[in-house]
Order: C-alpha cells, then sequence, then structure tokens
C-alpha cells in the first residue's frame, strides 16, 4: 500500500512539473516573439529546427566607413600587415678571425717564441693540426697549431707576418737576433697561405729569447695601421743582460723603449695580446707588466 502511494505521488509531480515547464517555455517563445517584432535580433530553439540556434535574419554588423568612428569602437587597421621578424645575420668584420679564441684583425703580427723550452710536454691534451690527438701536447705544437688553424680561416684580405722569437744556435746566444717569416704584410693568398703553413710545420727550437728584439722589429719593420700585434711566449725574456742599444737587462729595457716603438701603432687602435704557457713566474710578470703598461690583455695559457 505505501508503494503504491508513492509511486502516484511521483505520477502526480511529475505532471505537475511537467506542466509549469510548458508553461514557462510557451511564456518565453511569446516574449521572444514579442522582442522581435520591434527589431531585436533572437536566438530562438525548438523542437521544429532541430535545437539548433536559428538567428533571427535581423542581426547586421556595421563596420564605420574610412574616417568614422563609432562611439567606443576601435577604427579599422590600414596598410599591409607589420612583416614577420627575420631571423638575425651575423657577420665578422672583413679579415677578421681567431688566433688561439682571440680576434685578429686584418693585419697582424705573430711573435712566436721557439726557444728551447717550448717543447716541454705540458700544454695539455688536444688536437694537432694534422688531426692527432694528444694527452698532453707539447708548447711548440699547441701555438703551432694555433697558428696553422687561423692561417686556414682567413683569405686574401687579411695580411700578415711571423716573427721567429729564439736567439742564435750556440750560447751565450750574442747578438739577440730573431728570424721572420717574410719580414712584411703578405697578404693569405692560397699560395701565401700554403707557404706559411709548411714553413709554421718545419720550424724548429734555437736556444735564448731575444724579446727586445723581436718586439722592436715588430714596431719598426711593419706599418702603423698595424690592427694586431701578438706575443706568444713561455719565458721571461733571455739572455738577461743582453738587450737594448747599450747591452742592459732586457726586462727593464723592453719596459723602457716598447713604449715609444708601439705609440704610434697603439694611437691607431692596434691589440696587443700576450700569451704565457707554463708556469715561469718571472715570464708572467714580465707580460703582465707589459700588458698594463701599453693597454694590452694578458692571458696564461
Amino acid at each position: 500500500m505505501q508503494t503504491k502511494g508513492l509511486l502516484l505521488y511521483g505520477v502526480f509531480a511529475g505532471a505537475c512539473f511537467f506542466g509549469v515547464h510548458s508553461g514557462v517555455a510557451t511564456r518565453m517563445e511569446r516574449g521572444a516573439r514579442s522582442d522581435s517584432s520591434e527589431g531585436t535580433p533572437t536566438l530562438i530553439r525548438n523542437v521544429a529546427n532541430g535545437g539548433a540556434d536559428a538567428p533571427s535574419g535581423r542581426l547586421l554588423l556595421r563596420v564605420p566607413a574610412n574616417g568614422q568612428s563609432g562611439s567606443g569602437s576601435p577604427s579599422p587597421e590600414e596598410g599591409e600587415p607589420p612583416a614577420e621578424p627575420s631571423d638575425p645575420i651575423f657577420e665578422d668584420e672583413e679579415g677578421d678571425s681567431k688566433f688561439n679564441g682571440e680576434l685578429v684583425g686584418g693585419k697582424a703580427i705573430f711573435i712566436i717564441d721557439v726557444s728551447d723550452s717550448m717543447k716541454s710536454p705540458d700544454a695539455g691534451p688536444g688536437e694537432d693540426w694534422d688531426g692527432n690527438i694528444h694527452g698532453s701536447m707539447r708548447r711548440l705544437d699547441k701555438v703551432k697549431t694555433a697558428l696553422i688553424n687561423f692561417l686556414r680561416t682567413v683569405d686574401a684580405s687579411v695580411s700578415f707576418d711571423i716573427i721567429w722569437l729564439a736567439g742564435g744556435n750556440i750560447e751565450p746566444c750574442e747578438p739577440p737576433n730573431t728570424a721572420k717569416l717574410r719580414g712584411e704584410l703578405v697578404r693569405c693568398t692560397d699560395e701565401m697561405r700554403e707557404q706559411a703553413i709548411q714553413a709554421v710545420i718545419k720550424q724548429y727550437t734555437w736556444l735564448g729569447t731575444p724579446t727586445w728584439r723581436a718586439l722592436k722589429d715588430a714596431c719598426e719593420l711593419y706599418p702603423d695601421d698595424l690592427q694586431t700585434l701578438i706575443l706568444y711566449t713561455d719565458g721571461a725574456p733571455f739572455p738577461r743582460d743582453v738587450a737594448g742599444e747599450w747591452g742592459e737587462s732586457q726586462v727593464p729595457a723592453i719596459l723602457a723603449d716598447f713604449p715609444k716603438w708601439y705609440k704610434r701603432k697603439k694611437a691607431n687602435g692596434c691589440s696587443l695580446t700576450v700569451f704565457v704557457a707554463g708556469n715561469n713566474d718571472k715570464a708572467g710578470s714580465f707580460a703582465q707588466d707589459l700588458c698594463a703598461q701599453n693597454g694590452g690583455k694578458y692571458i696564461h695559457e
């Protein structure tokens, strides 16, 4: 008996709900039609159109003409849309390349220490100019590789020369002397590149480190528009007491004379970089003093 009562109550409640719902729907539809008669666009959902939203056909999108703008509405954009940004193009300056990680200008002199101590095999692991892997390279092989890699990456827009920093074949290396690849700036043509690479490969070590003479030659034999001067060494100037015009000690002589030699080149923007290989404290101290005095860059290898 209780179950039948619940069922009858449910049927009665459903009928009431359906009736109320139908009445609300009818009033909503009439209201919508009434609003439609006043020109307001409506969206009507009913059984006849499958339950889809159907526009009344009276909704218009009005766009203001050029020179006019509606209240609070943005004016249309004119002209072509902005171009998409392109990838940046990076271009090195003409003639610029790198020696041992440092930029080199289009006119460069390399002073390369080929004293006997450059044969020391303490330059760390690396790959030489011929692709051979070494667990610990010789200092000389490392700087040769840097030179050859530089030569392989530049073209005839670059002019260069190499000064081999070393003394004589016998003690006490008097007078201090140096050797030069050409003794003048030469363009890195294909022919010159190959000649220079072969000269670098074949270069052997000598005795002594006549730095005063090498720096003097670098400043006096080459034009003042030189862009890069690089000194790569592993030792303090030696012999210590054979330098200068009167044979004074090399380090004081260099620090006294080099600023005068280098003055015009420095004024024209030439950069000085001094690399020191190994752990010779005197070499490092001298190189740091030289760079600090002349606006150069000191790099310890």
